[in-house]
């Protein structure tokens, strides 16, 4: 059976300005039947705990077997090939498929992605995601002036905010909510 999982973790400073992502909170959503393998757990852990993945980035996988497919979009230039690295030296794995692609790193497109994650996570009722263990963290995709937010949140009423407050926002073409309600 194919297992779909969604992470969303936390990133180091590369290149980029440091207000980014180098202090993204930590969460992982739950989009899956996830536990039905011990590949997939350790797959999930692999990827959870990579210093490169940030609140400016979604990984997601499945695993069928010993196939695992990475999928998702990254921001931070190593994320794409080291998680596909990690993720080919497990037991257990046989084949990696990578589909991860990048995000551009354009002037219009970090603006976008600082004014969200300030207006989400400066909000008061907003900020215990910025904690971990929270419930989840809210993560922030940018492509093109087109905002996706990807990740776990309490509840709907949490879900509504984010997508209200990333809405309006100088520069923002259109928001996708992608958040999922934490049991």
């Amino acid at each position: 059976m194919a297992t779909f999982f969604v992470l969303s973790c936390a990133a180091t400073e590369y290149s980029y300005p440091k207000n980014l992502s180098q202090y993204a909170p930590l969460a992982a959503s739950r989009v899956s039947t996830f536990g039905e393998s011990p590949l997939e757990g350790l797959v999930h852990r692999t990827l959870y705990n990579m210093s490169s993945f940030g609140v400016f980035d979604h990984l997601a996988f499945t695993v069928n077997g010993s196939a695992v497919v990475l999928f998702g979009e990254a921001f931070h230039p190593f994320l794409k090939e080291d998680a596909a690295e990690l993720v080919a030296a497990l037991p257990g794995v046989g084949q990696v498929v990578n589909l991860i692609t990048f995000l551009p790193n354009s002037p219009a497109d970090n603006s976008i992605r600082i004014a969200v994650f300030r207006a989400i996570y400066s909000h008061p009722s907003m900020s215990s995601y910025s904690t971990v263990g929270s419930g989840g963290a809210i993560h922030i995709v940018v492509n093109g002036g087109k905002v996706s937010l990807e990740g776990e949140v309490g509840s709907n009423v949490d879900s509504r905010r984010a997508l209200s407050l990333a809405r309006g926002l100088p520069g923002v073409v259109s928001v996708t909510n992608h958040l999922t309600v934490g049991h």
